[in-house]
């Protein structure tokens, strides 16, 4: 059975393909990006129907994650679970203040595609109250189990379902991709720590290869340590690990992914490229610690460990950029 072009588009893919209809309705689009934000965002919002319904249940629902969000208090003195949010993003030992950003990132994308999600905008889809009473009994057992971290994910999969609740299936099914980036907003602190351990030691044993077989370095390590012949030591430690670049660099390839390719293969090339990018730039960074050690003393040493990360992460987008550009796609043959 047939969607309808404007229903088909959407749930093949919202976020990266462009419909003949987009193309008839250029001009359209062009005197509307002549409107300023504020006469775009009252279209937008004049154009959804029971919104009225959607803000007070949205209120609602946030009110309940303000008022009885946790009852840990280890990174806030109230019960509001959006203070514990920005005590943790901006707690060094959570190494996770990259999480402030993504709800920003996301409305930026979800701004982008208006149009298309407003096209596929149904009415009331009851069964999406299943979804919320799911992210409901969520927040109620980290609430009780003291874990704020899988009550976060129940207040965006909260939000995800009341979208569905208000406008229909078809709406979240276009929305599906941008929520799944709430994932990142939620802070990991100890739980990293299985990935960020193996990072470290990958990168201290390349590092010390590079060093000590290539480059004759006398250094000896030990564990996560590089101790020099001047008994100085460095340790590649938890925030030296990569685990900030590496969630970077998932976060961009993921939004780059889903917007470049229309192929799931080249979607998976390209986000599994992050990790070993993440890898290789951090030896590189590590390596020329020693190097500026060993010309220069540690006082510049750790001036290099400060600053080059510029590098290296302008390295792995640049690497990233080139792969995405050998892995184009051929556009697509005019049918006519």
């Amino acid at each position: 059975m047939s969607l309808g072009p404007h229903k088909e588009w959407a749930n093949r893919s919202a976020w990266t393909n462009v419909s003949a209809q987009d193309m008839d309705q250029a001009p359209v689009k062009t005197a509307a990006r002549e409107k300023t934000f504020q006469q775009e965002l009252s279209d937008v919002i004049g154009r959804l129907p029971d919104k009225a319904i959607f803000f007070v249940l949205l209120a609602a629902w946030l009110l309940l994650f303000q008022f009885f969000g946790h009852c840990t208090f280890n990174f806030a003195k109230t019960p509001s679970l959006f203070e514990w949010m920005f005590n943790a993003y901006n707690t060094e030992v959570m190494d996770s203040a990259h999480g402030q950003v993504i709800p920003v990132i996301i409305l930026v994308l979800l701004w982008f595609r208006r149009d298309a999600l407003c096209q596929v905008i149904r009415r009331v889809w009851w069964p999406a109250l299943l979804l919320l009473a799911g992210a409901l009994a969520l927040h109620v057992f980290g609430f009780f189990a003291q874990q704020p971290k899988l009550s976060i994910v129940a207040l965006y999969f909260g939000i995800y379902a009341l979208c569905g609740l208000t406008w229909g299936r078809d709406l979240m099914r276009a929305c599906f991709f941008p929520f799944v980036l709430f994932l990142f907003a939620v802070p990991l602190g100890a739980e990293a720590e299985p990935l960020t351990f193996p990072m470290r030691l990958l990168t201290t044993q390349a590092t010390s290869w590079i060093s000590r077989d290539l480059l004759d370095i006398n250094i000896v390590t030990v564990g996560t340590k590089i101790l020099d012949a001047h008994g100085t030591a460095f340790e590649v430690a938890a925030a030296c690990s990569g685990i900030r670049s590496l969630f970077a660099l998932l976060l961009i390839t993921l939004i780059y992914a889903m917007l470049s390719f229309k192929s799931y293969w080249r979607r998976i090339l390209i986000v599994s490229l992050a990790l070993p990018l993440v890898l290789i730039c951090n030896t590189i960074r590590i390596t020329a610690v020693m190097l500026a050690d060993q010309a220069y003393g540690p006082k510049f040493a750790y001036h290099v460990h400060d600053w080059f990360w510029i590098v290296t992460y302008s390295l792995s987008i640049a690497s990233l950029f080139i792969a995405a550009h050998w892995l184009r796609e051929a556009p697509r043959k005019d049918p006519s």
